[in-house]
């Protein structure tokens, strides 16, 4: 974009022309949803703001792979939110959004398939259902049955990730997930090889 003279956030229809699928209604729509005003200057935009048009006017190009690299980051809490709704509503079968970021928990609810690189390989490529089959999520209480795979302390109890030999249902915790791959990595891998796929260690 910087590449190309913009004054108002408007003048970013310009760059329309590369995307035949986009829509302006939705870039409008995009950046009402994100509390940006369409008549402000860039000069004037704070680098929050900043991601905020750019995400406003990716999610308005409606391509069908599109790539977001720490989308979330300098937003604060209220925007983050705005930003899973439009993201939600921008999900079809027709399209892919792939979101690299290390803000593992403003992606909860949101994302179907998890995707970990670890010391520069593909550690995970699971979906959340297959996750949730292999391993059971919960506190140190209910998970005393199965085989502890990894814990955090919480304020007041544990979570944990034990193996999942019954294929129980639970709610993947991704961020739980994530710290597990990252610290404890051959408990983690030791399991998925049991089952022989997900893994690419």
């Amino acid at each position: 974009m910087s590449a190309i003279s913009t004054n108002t956030i408007t003048d970013l229809k310009i760059l329309a022309q590369f995307y035949p699928q986009f829509s302006e209604i939705q870039f409008l729509s995009n950046l009402k949803a994100l509390d940006i005003s369409i008549k402000k200057t860039f000069k004037w935009t704070s680098s929050g703001e900043r991601k905020k048009i750019i995400i406003a006017f990716g999610l308005a190009t409606n391509v069908e792979l599109l790539v977001l690299d720490e989308p979330t980051n300098k937003l604060d809490s209220a925007s983050t939110a705005q930003f899973n709704k439009l993201i939600a509503a921008s999900i079809a079968p027709e399209k892919a959004i792939i979101i690299a970021t290390n803000q593992i928990d403003n992606l909860e609810g949101l994302i179907d398939i998890l995707l970990v690189i670890h010391k520069k390989k593909i550690a995970i490529d699971l979906t959340l259902d297959q996750i949730s089959k292999r391993f059971f999520f919960g506190t140190h209480t209910n998970s005393a049955t199965y085989r502890e795979l990894y814990k955090e302390e919480g304020l007041s109890q544990d979570y944990v990730i034990s193996s999942n030999p019954n294929q129980q249902d639970t709610n993947v915790n991704i961020s739980l997930f994530f710290n597990a791959i990252l610290q404890q990595t051959e408990k983690i891998t030791e399991e998925l090889k049991k089952r022989n796929d997900g893994l690419n260690y």
